[in-house]
């Protein structure tokens, strides 16, 4: 009886740990109604659950193009119900469901990239890349949204500075931020810098492909030069600077993001 009793609790346990994990993910081709639009890569579902759009980023509040984006997403999928289908990873760092979404026969993280109010946001090779790039395309021959005036100067973007997820004084600091490559093309890092403060950061020789991301973390680490997942890069030290600044090889300009205690949320 004892080993029988110990063989049940064990199959009930298992079944439980299945059942716990099933309910922290939206499941292949799950429909569910939108409920909010966070912004334009971002809504939240019938059930609580958000989901973040794979492939593609959005312009954040503040930005340019962020209220258009937000306004377009929600013509798109605000009160449909919408077919989430997931990637390879299927949450982020907070929580959110990661998918593709699909809504009354529309590819909705197409249609924002299409529409120029989102760039191409890749961390992992996805199903639909080559989707998702040609929309793009169409986008930057059009000169549509973000690819017309007003946009960002690319063709690397600081889409994502993050405050340590236990920050609780002041004053702006940073744990990691996010860079893309929002340009047409591969980008080779070789003399691109990091400003922050008086601190700089110079990043060793590697090529960011188009629409892929690398890290920059405020930590000791081993640096990813290559590979399919995002590149990875170790800047050790505690900073608290007013701002992050983005320079190109000639020392130009590209990219400038100011910390305050709102950074660190989701982007």
């Amino acid at each position: 009886m004892g080993a029988r009793w110990r063989n049940s609790v064990q199959v009930l346990l298992t079944a439980l740990l299945i059942l716990a994990r099933a309910a922290t993910c939206v499941a292949d081709d799950a429909e569910l109604r939108v409920t909010r639009v966070l912004d334009g890569d971002t809504v939240v579902l019938a059930d609580g659950r958000e989901v973040r759009y794979l492939g593609i980023n959005a312009p954040e509040a503040g930005e340019p193009f962020s209220a258009k984006a937000r306004e377009l997403n929600r013509r798109l999928v605000e009160g449909k119900v919408v077919r989430v289908v997931n990637g390879r990873a299927r949450r982020d760092r907070y929580g959110r469901v990661l998918g593709y979404v699909y809504a009354g026969g529309q590819f909705v993280n197409a249609e924002m990239l299409r529409a120029g109010f989102a760039h191409l946001f890749f961390f992992e090779p996805g199903a639909e890349d080559a989707t998702l790039t040609a929309a793009e395309d169409a986008a930057r021959k059009a000169r549509r949204g973000m690819w017309g005036s007003g946009g960002p100067r690319g063709p690397l973007k600081i889409t994502a500075p993050h405050r340590p997820r236990d920050f609780r004084g002041d004053a702006p600091r940073f744990e990691a931020m996010t860079i893309c490559n929002i340009g047409p093309r591969a980008v080779e890092l070789t003399g691109w810098v990091v400003e922050a403060g008086a601190d700089r950061f110079r990043f060793p020789a590697a090529t960011l492909a188009r629409g892929r991301v690398a890290f920059v973390l405020a930590k000791e680490g081993r640096n990813r030069l290559a590979g399919p997942a995002p590149l990875r890069f170790h800047w050790p030290g505690s900073r608290h600077p007013l701002a992050l600044v983005l320079r190109g090889p000639g020392g130009e300009l590209v990219d400038r993001v100011v910390l305050s205690s709102a950074d660190g949320h989701p982007h």
